[in-house]
């Protein structure tokens, strides 16, 4: 039996095109976690006042082992531990040409912060690397404070 040349050709390219597209590349970021700040927004009330702050931080990590299970409350991730939150807000006023924290009130040095848990993100496959964006609203903000 003998066999074209022209018939086997649009075979190959066929099978050349299916092979190059049909494998998807994995990803590769390092395994140190990568966590930026990326936008904040500031979201108003009916009556026009500063009601909530939405931040987006924005994340990759080589082999997803970010954030924490609900299941993850037993030491070191108790609750009355410092590391039941994987993530704090620290709030900063700008008073003349410095940013500073600001304290809950007159009479104590406990600056006002926002704790949080990122949600465990690892996926289910097997390439563990992952990137994103994580989005917070802040809503029990500072009375009578205006978000700049």
């Amino acid at each position: 039996m003998k066999i074209k040349f022209s018939t086997i050709l649009p075979l190959v390219c066929i099978s050349v095109i299916v092979l190059t597209t049909g494998c998807k590349q994995d990803v590769i970021y390092p395994i140190i976690p990568s966590i930026k700040f990326k936008d904040y927004s500031i979201q108003k009330s009916v009556l026009g006042k500063d009601s909530a702050l939405k931040l987006t931080i924005s994340y990759t990590d080589g082999d997803g082992d970010l954030g924490l299970k609900q299941e993850d409350i037993n030491p070191p991730f108790d609750s009355g531990s410092i590391y039941y939150y994987n993530m704090y807000v620290y709030y900063y006023e700008l008073i003349g040409n410095k940013w500073s924290q600001v304290t809950i009130n007159d009479f104590s040095n406990d600056t006002i912060r926002f704790k949080y848990r990122i949600p465990y993100l690892t996926p289910n496959a097997d390439n563990k690397a992952i990137k994103g964006d994580i989005e917070y609203t802040i809503t029990n903000l500072i009375p009578g404070k205006a978000l700049q």
